[in-house]
C-alpha cells in the first residue's frame, strides 16, 4: 500500500513478500503485514468516509471486511490505522495486535506505563489514564475501553501520537 522496495515472487510472478519504503513487511496474497514498530496489520477496506489516519481506532464496519471509527463512549475498538492517506472505500492496514501508533483526543498526555482505552468523547481517538480501572461501577466501563498501555510518553497538545501495546478487552 505504500512504495514497494524490495519484493520476493513465487513462481507465478505473484508476489508474495514485500517490505516498502517505511519499513512495512507485507504478505499481500494473504492481506496481512508486519509494522516496523512491532504491529500485526491486517488489510481491511477503510470505510471510515474520510481518508485514514495513522492512529485513529476503528471497528467492524457494516459491509464485510472493512472498518469505521470508533463511536466515542463505546467498547469496540478492533484496531489502529496504520496506512496514512487511504482514501474512503480502499484497503489500508489495521494493526491489530503487537505495539501500535495510537493517535488521542486532543489534550491527552500519554505517558509510559499509562492506561489507553478508547476516547469517550471523541469518535476514532483514545485516552490515557495514570491508573488502572477498578473492578467496579464505572472502573468496569472503564476497563471495557481499555486497548492496552502506553510505552511512550507524549506531550499533550493536537493530534498526538504515542506507541502502545495493545490487548483488547
Amino acid at each position: 500500500m505504500a512504495n514497494s522496495v524490495e519484493t520476493i515472487t513465487d513462481g507465478y510472478g505473484r508476489t508474495v513478500i514485500s517490505v516498502d519504503d517505511d519499513g512495512l513487511i507485507e504478505f499481500p496474497t494473504v492481506g496481512i503485514a508486519l509494522t516496523p514498530c512491532g504491529g500485526f496489520a491486517r488489510a481491511f477496506t477503510n470505510k471510515t468516509g474520510a481518508r485514514t489516519v495513522r492512529g485513529q481506532l476503528v471497528t467492524t464496519g457494516s459491509a464485510a471486511n472493512s472498518v469505521i471509527n470508533t463511536s466515542a463512549g463505546v467498547p469496540n475498538a478492533i484496531g489502529a490505522i496504520w496506512t496514512v492517506g487511504a482514501d474512503d472505500g480502499t484497503a489500508c492496514y489495521v494493526v491489530i495486535s503487537g505495539v501500535a501508533d495510537i493517535l488521542f483526543a486532543d489534550g491527552q498526555a500519554p505517558t509510559v506505563g499509562y492506561w489507553v482505552g478508547s476516547s469517550d468523547a471523541v469518535d476514532g481517538r483514545a485516552r490515557a489514564a495514570a491508573s488502572l480501572p477498578d473492578n467496579s461501577g464505572a472502573g468496569v466501563t472503564m476497563h471495557n475501553h481499555e486497548i492496552g498501555h502506553c510505552i511512550q510518553t507524549v506531550a499533550a497538545g493536537t493530534d498526538v501520537v504515542a506507541r502502545a501495546v495493545l490487548h483488547f478487552n
